[in-house]
Formats: C-alpha cells, structure tokens, sequence
C-alpha cells in the first residue's frame, strides 16, 4: 500500500520546464523525461501531448490521434453526482470533457469530480479491492461508458499536496492500475515528486503517462482499441485534473 510521501507544493510538472532541467548530451540538448519501464521501451507507440503548457480555458488537448474537446473546468460547486461506484449531493470541484477515438464513431463524454472522500464512495458489495492509501488521501472519480458499459477512473491524491498517487481504472469487474513513477530516465534514485504512471493489468504493463513538461501517453501496439482508449480516458483525466489543481 502506497504511503504519503512528503512533496514540495509546487507542482513539479510546472516547475521542471521553468528551471529549464536540460542536459547536455554529445553536445546537443535532451529535455527530463521519465524513466520507463522494460516493457515499454520496445513496441511501444508515444504520442506526445499538445495543448497542455500555457493551457487557456476551453483549449483542446491532443495526443496521437485523441483529441480532448470541450473541456469544462469548474471551480468549487454545489453539485448532484451519481457514478458506478457512488452517489453524493455536497460541494466538490468539478471538470468534464468530450474524447474522441479513431477506434469508435461516437465521442465519450467524461464528467468528474475531485476533493471525494473515502467515505463518500460506495463500492455496493463488490468482490475487489482498490488498494489505496484512502485513510490519508482525497479523491478524484470520473465516469464515462464504453460499449455499453460504465467505467470510473478513480485517482487518490495527497491531502498536504493535492497530487496523485495513484489510482485504477475500473468497470468492477476489470481494473488497470495507475501506479506512480518517481525516477527520471537515465536516474539512478527515485525523486519525491511523481512524474508519471505506469498503467498496469494484474502482471503487465499496458503503458505510461508522463506528468512531466508538455506530456506524453505511451501505449504497447498489442494493446485493442477498447483498452487504448481507457488509457487516453485515464490521461485525460490526469491531465486536466493538474490544470484545475493548480489554478
């Protein structure tokens, strides 16, 4: 179970294009990346993302051949939410977006809410665990349906930080964890800060998201549309939570 860990209240992901961390390398210029695992150094597609610095309001986002509309960003609301894993009325800060795939005719719109508490998540008797340091953490849960069916991506945050730790994807019955990366590429020793996550099923790893700079979302070429398209859903989400947290 992942701990807490004490951060710098800054955002990394603001900070490290500001500090300008670009190496030398024979010569020439590498900007900080995260470092990434075996699995997605080989057969693995990057799709970088634009829109992302100096983000404005109502600005797309893209990454691939995902694009990011309609993006609402809310401020702190009285608002009536019900999702497949709770159902509350308070006041909580709210985002939404439209995605859209190569992989489906349709557009998926993706509604969210963060600062949920633990206790506020009803997760009606299933047979699964989520695995979260809950007790010291809030919450960030967004829905959307796929073919039919409902899925929540849900991201535990740091209560002293706002920053996420880490998280799942989830209909239920299937997750895919979203687990934190602390170490740059090419670093010997983790940092405090996460810089991205590894997006992992029971014993593989699918992809990646770096949190770092303009961003980038990593997805293994095996991978079906459907499981692709959770990934861009779960980034979305990530992505535009750290532009809500931060204004």
């Amino acid at each position: 179970m992942l701990q807490p860990h004490l951060a710098i209240k800054i955002r990394l992901w603001l900070i490290l294009p500001a500090l300008a961390i670009i190496a030398a390398v024979g010569g020439g210029c590498s900007v900080a990346r995260m470092a990434l695992p075996e699995p997605l150094t080989v057969d693995t597609v990057e799709l970088p993302v634009t829109g992302r610095q100096g983000l404005t309001w109502g600005q797309d986002l893209t990454f691939g051949e995902y694009q990011l509309t309609d993006i609402q960003r809310g401020w702190t609301e009285s608002s009536s939410w019900s999702g497949v894993f709770w159902s509350r009325t308070d006041a909580h800060r709210t985002f939404q977006f439209t995605i859209r795939s190569p992989y489906r005719d349709d557009a998926v719109v993706v509604p969210a809410v963060t600062n949920a508490r633990m206790e506020e998540v009803d997760f009606g008797g299933r047979n699964w665990s989520l695995n979260l340091a809950f007790g010291t953490t809030t919450l960030t849960v967004a829905d959307c349906r796929l073919d039919g069916e409902q899925w929540s991506v849900i991201l535990a945050s740091s209560d002293e930080t706002g920053n996420v730790m880490e998280g799942v994807i989830t209909n239920g019955s299937r997750t895919i964890e979203i687990q934190p990366v602390r170490r740059m590429q090419g670093a010997a020793y983790d940092i405090s800060e996460t810089v991205g996550f590894n997006l992992r099923e029971n014993d593989e790893i699918m992809g990646a998201i770096e949190n770092i700079n303009a961003g980038a979302v990593f997805m293994k070429r095996t991978l079906d549309g459907k499981t692709r398209d959770l990934l861009a859903i779960a980034s979305g989400v990530i992505f535009i939570y750290n532009d809500v947290l931060d204004r």
